[in-house]
């Protein structure tokens, strides 16, 4: 499966050690240490302990947000000629699930993290899914122990790099539909327009064919399925515009 490696056994807790060794990678040190060890404390865990009251949840909602706006913060200021569909974008690639386990797993959190012993048992200490949601609950637990300078630390160690090296031309990589709505939004407010206009052939073996109609141009593309074909056509759409 995708995202899942072999891990450890369920731990009660990170010892001091390892969280001071943890904040030692992140850059920061915790004023408040049990901020931390809530960030790295999965739902799962929270339930096999009933005397648990919080688990990552809460703070991963709000890391997700910090990281929106420190992201968004550095991109708007080093990439002065992108627009706001490129910029949103690229906020969305750096963020994504693949590159948080990724830092996730730098840090060792796939070590650190508590799940309950049923949720570790297929695996999930170090799913994707688990591992991002733990590094975003990091940053919100960094913003309530020290405010956005503490967030900031972390960012600057984990991820400023990361967004900084992207390149443009790797921006609209698999994301044609992306490409084609930002080129649109960028003369006015209107949309593309998606229209399956045919799906022929056996279920098994079904074929679509969608047209795009956009900024009074169209194009027609096919694919196994309703969204392959839109992405066809959104790529037939923008190679008429090249031409």
């Amino acid at each position: 499966v995708t995202g899942v490696q072999t891990c450890a056994l369920p731990i009660l807790e990170a010892t001091p050690e390892q969280l001071t060794a943890l904040e030692s990678r992140l850059g920061y040190a915790f004023a408040e240490p049990y901020l931390l060890q809530t960030a790295l404390t999965h739902p799962s865990f929270r339930h096999e302990h009933p005397g648990m009251q919080t688990d990552n949840q809460r703070l991963e909602f709000l890391g997700d947000a910090v990281l929106g706006l420190l992201l968004a913060e550095q991109l708007f200021l080093e990439r002065p000629n992108a627009d706001e569909g490129a910029l949103t974008v690229l906020r969305s690639r750096c963020a994504n699930g693949t590159i948080l386990a990724e830092i996730a797993r730098e840090l060792e959190l796939d070590n650190l993290l508590r799940l309950g012993r049923g949720a570790n048992s297929d695996g999930n200490r170090c799913r994707d899914s688990n591992l991002a949601a733990a590094i975003e609950a990091v940053l919100g637990a960094a913003w309530i122990d020290g405010g956005i300078e503490a967030a900031r630390a972390i960012y600057a160690r984990l991820f400023r790099d990361r967004a900084g090296v992207m390149q443009a031309d790797d921006l609209w990589r698999d994301n044609p539909k992306g490409e084609l709505q930002a080129h649109v939004q960028a003369a006015g407010p209107d949309l593309p327009v998606y229209t399956l206009i045919a799906a022929e052939g056996p279920d098994h073996a079904r074929r679509y064919r969608v047209r795009v109609e956009a900024a009074g141009y169209s194009a027609v593309g096919e694919g196994t399925s309703k969204r392959d074909a839109e992405k066809a056509a959104a790529r037939a759409w923008l190679a008429q515009q090249r031409q």
